[in-house]
């Protein structure tokens, strides 16, 4: 599922940015953190993105995760 996600969400490329509110492979919502240039940042996008899930499973990517 999280390769199915980052392929839809960012087509796998780390500085992939939404009209700089989505950012990284996940496309986070940039007011998720308090740096939000941090999120090019693979790992750290992953991890963001991990803390996420377990928050509320792949809510937050319901409409790319199916």
């Amino acid at each position: 599922m999280l390769v199915a996600v980052i392929a839809r969400e960012s087509s796998g490329r780390e500085c992939a940015s939404n009209g700089g509110v989505y950012l990284g492979l996940m496309q986070i919502w940039r007011a998720h953190v308090s740096s939000p240039a941090r999120l090019f940042i693979a790992e750290f996008n992953l991890r963001v993105g991990l803390r996420l899930w377990h928050r509320g499973g792949w809510r937050d990517w319901v409409q790319t995760a199916y």
